[in-house]
């Protein structure tokens, strides 16, 4: 089960180091417009999140797969008043069971996600906690 958000943003980027992530390799043949989003597992850690959202801005898009049992906690957010970087491409983001994004308690408001006009956003088994909607934010 999933929804598509589409909303207008600012352009947003994160550069973090350290963070691990595993891609598909794509075919050795051109793709279809309608082939499969590169994938990419995401570890525990919303620095391996921003790095994996970065990849997956690039031309086609991707889908990311999030760890099941865990809680991303936001507290920095990427740009101002987005928790995560701006969602450019067509992403999907793919939870397991209690997959959680939410913004750390302590941290300032910030909205969680947020989508370009040119970028789909589409959630499977992904809770969204504690975000503020664009209206709420400065």
């Amino acid at each position: 089960m999933g929804s598509i958000i589409r909303l207008p943003g600012i352009t947003a980027a994160a550069a973090i180091g350290g963070a691990a992530l595993i891609m598909a390799a794509p075919a050795a043949q051109a793709q279809p417009a309608a082939a499969a989003l590169a994938r990419f597992s995401v570890p525990r850690s919303v620095a391996a999140l921003d790095t994996a959202i970065g990849f997956a801005n690039t031309p086609g898009g991707a889908t990311l797969q999030l760890a099941g049992n865990c809680t991303y906690f936001i507290t920095v957010p990427a740009a101002a008043g987005d928790g995560l970087p701006l969602i450019s491409t067509p992403i999907s983001l793919v939870g397991a069971p209690h997959t959680v994004l939410s913004r750390n308690p302590g941290a300032a408001a910030f909205r969680i996600l947020d989508v370009a006009a040119a970028g789909t956003l589409q959630l499977s088994n992904v809770t969204v906690r504690n975000g503020q909607d664009r209206k709420s934010v400065v």
